[in-house]
């Protein structure tokens, strides 16, 4: 392993760690709103992506109409489907890296292993470690005045504490982790869980009427009729020549986007022996709704079976349920969900402390406004402790933290302002209001990967509207944050707003 180098440039500087569709929205807000191109984004995989990288299992695709899971500022026309399949959506973000020259300012295989914020500095010194084509491990500290955490929600896989996964002589894998060399043809495959993802792999891989699939649940979740549709070349053409009327679809599927389940869907689509099985026994939206990719329809397959119970344990030849049935099988999959913390993403603010154990302190992650944090100047999450807003787009959530952002740090980035940091009593209150407005909401009415720690508390959603979240975040209150300022002093830019098209 080489002694670090210190990467020090002219200037102000942001890093910005991921390069998924929050980290890339950043880099290019960067350069087409602020002119700014002294950036570096640090990512930990070979190429870009992020969740839309890892996730490539049969049949996984946008559960948003894709129009309104794109950016505002790169409408585009050519979406072939309403809910775009993985591979037209990371196109989509290939198309647009090469289009911004984002290459050039990012490195790839590269891990953040810690930041530290240096008081004295007023910067943050960013830990970095990459692994050479020769083996070695290059190690790098890059020095920046604002840090953007875009790792996203969905990165380390779960797998439910389920037992026993070492013993299985078969083949194992993670919905986010999919082997394409494995032939499912003639194999018994258990796919576990009735999620986003389970929902979207038992449809496609059951097609092949010789793959016999078991799909074994712990507990039932509501779905809603998707209606997935194509797009003619006539209304692509419209799109495409018509000045903003893609837009103008995008935003009418912003305001209109409402989630129509009903029991009566399930009884007509399901098969009648899984009716009641299937029947939640929680209100609607305490966990995330399933649009239906045609789950429903593929359970009336002969290939395909329901089993119920959960895991209990995993064997060397297959798994037992929560209700003692034995299934043996040749592949596992586990569309068990994911991790919503990194544990690896180690930041140290002023006085050393440490983000970690600040949320430890709170009894789970939390942030001022989804944003930011007290005892951390300059770093900055996108989708970070409770942004999701159901079931709406997350990019129109990080556009809106992203348009905030650059209430704070253009003055940064101009010189005048040396840090902003939230106070620790506004973001106290914040999160206690918070906290009441999600315990008077659904989501508290049964378990769900929203909640974390022992006393169950909600890290993920936000209690309103993705309208009253783009109305919190509008405008950057100056008065909230204690504030280092640099050559020409702040207060002249208290109230100035800077516009984000959203």
């Amino acid at each position: 392993m080489s002694s670090p180098t210190m990467n020090t440039e002219n200037g102000p500087r942001v890093v910005i760690i991921g390069a998924g569709v929050g980290g890339l929205a950043m880099a290019i807000a960067l350069k087409k709103k602020l002119n700014f191109e002294n950036f570096t984004i640090v990512e930990k995989a070979s190429s870009i992506g992020g969740t839309w990288r890892d996730n490539d299992y049969p049949g996984c695709a946008c559960d948003i109409p894709v129009h309104w899971y794109s950016l505002s500022t790169e409408i585009n026309p050519d979406w072939p489907e309403q809910f775009a399949s993985q591979r037209d959506i990371l196109q989509y973000w290939k198309r647009i890296y090469e289009k911004y020259n984002l290459e050039q300012y990012t490195r790839f295989n590269t891990r953040v292993i810690e930041s530290t914020w240096d008081d004295k500095r007023q910067s943050w010194l960013v830990n970095t470690e990459k692994q050479t084509e020769n083996g070695l491990v290059e190690r790098t500290i890059l020095e920046a005045n604002v840090v953007v955490s875009a790792v996203g929600l969905f990165v380390l896989p779960f797998y439910a504490g389920i037992e026993g996964r070492e013993r299985f002589k078969g083949i194992q894998m993670h919905s986010s982790r999919w082997n394409h060399s494995v032939n499912l043809s003639g194999k018994k495959v258990g796919v576990i869980g009735i999620g986003c993802s389970a929902a979207q792999i038992v449809p496609e891989i059951s097609k092949d009427p010789s793959v016999q699939v078991v799909n074994i649940c712990r507990t039932p979740t509501w779905f809603s009729p998707r209606g997935q549709s194509s797009y003619s070349a006539a209304l692509r053409t419209i799109f495409r020549n018509i000045p903003g009327a893609a837009k103008f679809y995008r935003n009418f599927i912003a305001v209109s986007l409402g989630i129509q389940v009903t029991l009566l869907y399930m009884r007509f689509t399901a098969p009648k022996k899984y009716h009641k099985e299937l029947t939640p026994n929680y209100p609607m939206g305490c966990k995330r709704v399933v649009l239906d990719p045609g789950y429903y329809a593929s359970l009336h397959r002969p290939n395909v079976e329901l089993a119920w119970g959960g895991v209990k344990e995993v064997l060397e030849d297959g798994v037992i349920t929560g209700k003692g049935e034995k299934f043996e099988l040749d592949i596992i999959v586990y569309g068990t969900g994911f991790q919503v913390l990194d544990p690896a993403l180690n930041f140290y603010g002023r006085e050393g402390k440490d983000l970690m154990g600040y949320f430890a302190s709170k009894g789970g992650p939390e942030a001022y406004i989804s944003t930011t944090y007290p005892g951390f100047p300059n770093l900055f999450t996108l989708l970070g402790p409770n942004t999701v807003t159901g079931h709406t787009s997350t990019l129109y959530g990080e556009e809106i933290q992203i348009n905030y952002i650059f209430q704070l740090i253009k003055p940064i980035l101009e010189g005048s302002v040396k840090s902003y940091e939230i106070k620790a009593e506004v973001a106290d209150r914040y999160n206690v209001d918070l906290q009441k407005r999600i315990s008077q909401m659904t989501w508290t009415e049964c378990h769900n990967h929203y909640q974390a720690g022992e006393n169950g508390k909600n890290t993920v959603t936000f209690p309103g509207s993705a309208f009253r979240f783009w109305r919190l975040l509008r405008k950057a209150d100056y008065h909230n944050y204690i504030c280092i300022v640099g050559n020409d002093g702040v207060e002249s830019r208290k109230n100035r707003i800077l516009e984000w098209d959203v």
